[in-house]
């Protein structure tokens, strides 16, 4: 039949299953928080490199998945920082404004 799917999608998901395929239940939230937090294009541009070196099913744990795996999963799931409140040293650009 007809595969209704992007393309695109496709290799984004490619990205989040790499980077996936060896994460335990506690790291998942982790993965896809990282994975979620990238650019369109940033996907497509790992989905590029990790398919041209290691896409294939017996590629697992070695070149850019294993790189992949270990952007998106190291670590602890980081709350997030509070925005630095910026001090105004000249005129506010919209300060007339109400």
């Amino acid at each position: 039949g007809d595969n209704l799917v992007d393309p695109i999608l496709g290799k984004e998901l490619c990205v989040l299953a790499w980077a996936a395929e060896e994460a335990t239940d506690d790291v998942l939230p982790i993965v896809c928080t990282r994975w979620s937090a990238l650019r369109p294009e940033e996907r497509w541009w790992l989905f590029s490199m990790t398919s041209a070196e290691a896409g294939l099913p017996e590629d697992r744990g070695r070149g850019w998945r294993k790189a992949l795996r270990s952007a998106l999963c190291d670590g602890e799931k980081s709350a997030p920082r509070p925005r630095p409140v910026e001090s105004r040293t000249g005129p506010h650009l919209f300060g007339d404004l109400q």
